[in-house]
């Protein structure tokens, strides 16, 4: 009894020490989108007075989540535990948003619509049907935005767009988050031109 006791405590000791060394769990690594750069434009003439307010913006479900998610072929997605977002995803993307949108339009009155903003110029709505990595290749991004007068609670202008940008590395997150705010600055800059058509009378240019 005695020898079966003590290997038994042999064997548990044994699992135990197999379960520690197996059972590390790896560092989570934390990203953030970055703002586009310092961008300069002689049509920030026309709109650097401009009172904007950025947001609500929509992303589908399977997107709200800490984890980065990459899309794999047409409907497998894989979602990785150990790269996450810094923050909430929507709350990323608005801030970035507004960001780039005060650098290209050359205002210092664009906000986020959960901030303080009196009686804003336009406020901008913005719907994503897709924000997300192919393949760890390709950042797409595909959005809708609707471009508002809130004094009169009129439309100004709708459209949507698809873009993308190159992943350098596709194995490497913070490159694949790079492409991904790539991806995010071409939207801002589509949506600055509407903007800047509005504000200056060029509708007809549509």
């Amino acid at each position: 009894m005695k020898q079966n006791a003590k290997l038994l405590t042999t064997v548990v000791w044994l699992m135990l020490g197999l379960a520690a060394c197996g059972g590390r769990t790896p560092p989570s690594a934390f990203y953030a989108l970055n703002a586009m750069d310092a961008y300069s434009s002689a049509a920030q003439q026309v709109t650097r007075d401009l009172r904007v307010g950025v947001g609500p913006i929509r992303l589908p479900d399977y997107l709200n989540r800490p984890q980065i998610v990459i899309r794999q072929g047409d409907n497998r997605l894989v979602v990785d535990e150990y790269h996450r977002w810094g923050g909430a995803l929507e709350d990323e993307i608005l801030r970035i948003l507004a960001e780039n949108l005060g650098e290209l339009l050359g205002s210092e009155k664009v906000r986020t619509y959960a901030d303080e903003l009196q009686q804003p110029d336009y406020r901008i709505g913005v719907a994503f049907q897709r924000f997300e990595v192919v393949d760890g290749r390709e950042a797409l991004v595909k959005a809708s935005w609707t471009i508002l007068a809130p004094r009169t609670n009129t439309v100004l202008r709708t459209r949507e767009g698809v873009f993308r940008a190159e992943v350098s590395e596709p194995d490497d997150y913070e490159k694949i988050v790079s492409a991904q705010s790539a991806a995010l600055a071409a939207l801002s800059r589509e949506i600055a031109v509407d903007v800047h058509r509005i504000a200056s009378g060029r509708l007809s240019d549509y």
